[in-house]
């Protein structure tokens, strides 16, 4: 990398110093110039001042409620009460999900007769437009199972299923409006975007308003008389905090080349981020986690 090259990057990555810097000896400098004007001109300064001000402290109290809900967040799963295996297993989420090793082996035992999951992406692409299918397991004559049942089992296991001569059987479904639901959502924006409005349609508790990141997975009980139970939930969360004394333009720290101090994208004031919850989310989502986490899984 040449000294040009290293320079312009350490410019990139250290602009809102910079920037900063440059702004504060430019109005070190043109403030007594302007003196004249603001006498003159009194009345107009302070209601700038007055609704700047207002400005501020609506943007500094939501500032607050993302920061309180940020820390208030439990840093891994939260259990509020251990159900047993149901018959019928509900998955809703936003991309098709795998069945593992522990997933079949209740299904071989009966303990779960049904699965209810988002289509596999080919079922969406070509054979229909149903967002859910049934997922069930069958006795097959070995090398007799279609490849493309596999689609939704686990890779590690897909050989000792067809080797067990175990098949698994896909069909269209629709959600069902009771039993045990498994309710996922995910919300993220780019790392060239500043944060965006968001509100969980589908999960009981979320936040509400701005937003970098989040990631939500709630076990309901939904029932045709009773409200929603929730049995257990775990959440990660990021979002924009409160503005900081620097002006310039970022690029979060998940970006390739991000900006000191890190800042949510864009450019203007510094505003500062903040985050909870469970850092290692990722594991969580499969189905063999979710089972093993939230119900009561026999030895």
């Amino acid at each position: 990398m040449s000294v040009i090259n290293i320079i312009l990057m350490l410019v990139v990555i250290f602009n809102p110093l910079i920037v900063t810097v440059m702004a504060v000896v430019a109005a070190w400098y043109i403030f007594p110039y302007l003196k004249p004007f603001l006498k003159r001109h009194k009345r107009i300064v302070q209601a700038v001042l007055v609704i700047s001000a207002g400005i501020v402290a609506i943007d500094f109290a939501r500032a607050v409620g993302r920061y309180r809900y940020a820390q208030s967040l439990a840093s891994g799963p939260v259990v509020n009460s251990c159900l047993p295996i149901p018959k019928r297993l509900i998955f809703v989420a936003d991309s098709p999900q795998k069945c593992g090793a522990l997933c079949h082996q209740l299904l071989l035992s009966g303990k779960i007769e049904t699965l209810i999951v988002p289509a596999p992406y080919s079922w969406r692409r070509g054979k229909s437009t149903a967002e859910y299918v049934s997922y069930k397991i069958s006795k097959t004559k070995l090398g007799t199972c279609p490849e493309e049942r596999f689609e939704m089992v686990e890779y590690n296991i897909r050989e000792d299923l067809r080797a067990k001569g175990i098949c698994p059987v896909v069909e269209l479904a629709d959600l069902p409006e009771t039993g045990v639901f498994i309710v996922r959502d995910f919300f993220r924006v780019s790392t060239s975007q500043p944060s965006k409005y968001f509100r969980s349609k589908t999960l009981k508790i979320s936040p509400s308003g701005l937003a970098i990141l989040f990631e939500g997975l709630e076990v309901q009980e939904r029932t045709m008389t009773n409200p929603t139970i929730v049995h257990g939930h775990v959440r990660r969360y990021h979002a924009p905090s409160f503005l900081g004394p620097l002006v310039g333009c970022w690029a979060r720290p998940d970006n390739i080349i991000w900006i000191m101090p890190p800042g949510d994208a864009g450019c203007g004031f510094w505003r500062m981020m903040t985050g909870g919850g469970y850092s290692d989310a990722n594991h969580i989502w499969h189905v063999d986690s979710v089972i093993r986490t939230f119900f009561q899984v026999p030895d």
